[in-house]
């Protein structure tokens, strides 16, 4: 799975790099551009999983990013949910008229 989203982020940073370096009116600019791009795009993916990698080692930043997951989860989710869903529920005129019993 690793491997497939590995691939998928190259694709996505080849056509962002594409998108960006069409502005370049000289070929060879933008060649140039392309190549340490699409380079500086592996070289901070392989730091950055580097980096994971090791402080994922200590318990601390592992319940640090717990805490921080289950803020987010909280905050976000609550808060853009429960709108939605009262939205969606029938009133009970609606209801009544579908023949549901509220």
């Amino acid at each position: 799975m690793l491997a497939v989203m590995e691939c998928l982020l190259s694709v996505d940073n080849a056509v962002v790099l594409a998108a960006q370096t069409q502005g370049l009116h000289n070929q060879s600019l933008e060649k140039k551009a392309l190549i340490y791009g699409l380079w500086g795009a592996y070289l901070f993916r392989f730091i950055a999983i580097g980096m994971g990698t090791y402080l994922m080692r200590f318990w601390g930043i592992k319940a640090l990013g717990a805490a921080t997951c289950s803020i987010c989860r909280c905050t976000f989710s609550t808060s853009n949910i429960i709108p939605a869903v009262k939205q969606l529920q029938p009133s009970r005129a609606n209801a009544a008229h579908f023949g549901a019993r509220c």
